[in-house]
């Protein structure tokens, strides 16, 4: 805050309130050191107020030093980050990766409950149509036995109990006809359903094999399929596959032989090609290897003591002749 200097006015009633010259001098110096001091508090003031406003900006340059920035690969994907952010990105694609298996699990259950699910519809449809299939049974059976007593007692029977068993063969003929055809859309409709749960199961399937099996294609597939029927499946059975833990396995196992067959040209080069013996470039002297030829015929179980001083006495006249 600027401090007003003193007016006129203010002066002159100093210089009023004097009554002789040396009074004014006096005076008039007071004056001077007045302003003096107030110019020097006006001066001391202002430097102050500049200080206070560079200091906030050194203590903000202290306190924001240059950060470091580190690589983190995060999705695939490689990112320069502050350091004090890598391990929040690492905490989050180990999180992601953790749900991704965990969801991955979950679909694989999911798809093993949906087998077993319509393996339960299946046998649920045939425990419902057992009764119908045992009425078309006892009808076949009813007409077959009065298609025989009519042939075999033709001879004996009037024209009317013909006329009344063939009537009665007929009736049983169209119950028959009629229990067939229910039967028939009922077996279509749930074959159509059943075609339809499949689908599903093959396309559930085909997502777990894309995230467990790199670049998972229809040709991966059909290799998939053509080794399964080299190992003796037959068409159907390929087919009747939906459990991808199956196709992980065929497709293991496909993926090892191949790998054989390549490295079967190599093995046989490798047993072709000529021993190479490496030599000693410091020979030992056949003095000292005599010496352990020696050790070694003494140390053997198969030689007599007869021949063992045998082989010491040739080895101490080589030596000393």
């Amino acid at each position: 805050m600027e401090t007003e200097k003193p007016t006129n006015e203010e002066i002159g009633a100093i210089f009023d309130s004097v009554d002789d010259v040396a009074e004014v001098a006096e005076a008039e110096e007071a004056v001077e050191e007045q302003i003096i001091a107030e110019d020097d508090q006006e001066v001391v003031e202002a430097e102050a107020a500049e200080e206070s406003e560079e200091e906030p900006v050194e203590e903000l340059a202290a306190e924001e030093p240059g950060e470091s920035f580190v690589e983190v690969e995060y999705d695939g994907v490689t990112y320069e980050v502050p350091e004090n952010l890598k391990d929040a990105l690492l905490r989050q694609s180990d999180y992601t990766q953790k749900t991704q298996t965990l969801a991955d699990m979950r679909r694989e259950v999911e798809l093993g409950q949906d087998q077993v699910r319509i393996a339960q519809e299946e046998q649920g449809f045939v425990q419902e149509i057992q009764p119908e299939l045992n009425n078309i049974g006892y009808l076949q059976a009813m007409i077959q036995q009065m298609d025989n007593d009519l042939q075999t007692n033709m001879s004996q029977m009037t024209t009317e109990e013909m006329f009344k068993k063939k009537i009665e063969a007929d009736g049983l003929k169209e119950q028959l006809s009629a229990l067939k055809q229910g039967l028939e859309v009922k077996y279509k409709e749930f074959e159509e359903a059943q075609k339809q749960s499949y689908q599903e199961l093959l396309e559930q399937g085909a997502q777990i094999l894309k995230q467990s099996i790199p670049n998972w294609s229809g040709a991966k597939q059909k290799e998939v399929r053509d080794y399964a029927m080299s190992q003796g499946f037959s068409t159907q059975e390929v087919s009747s596959i939906v459990d991808p833990r199956h196709v992980k396995i065929l497709w293991a196992a496909s993926q090892f032989e191949s790998l054989q067959d390549k490295a079967k040209p190599a093995a046989e080069t490798i047993k072709a090609a000529p021993t190479i013996r490496t030599k000693s470039r410091n020979p030992m002297p056949k003095e000292t290897q005599e010496r352990l030829n020696l050790r070694k015929k003494l140390k053997s179980d198969k030689l007599t003591p007869a021949e063992k001083r045998k082989a010491v006495a040739e080895d101490f006249g080589a030596r000393w002749g």
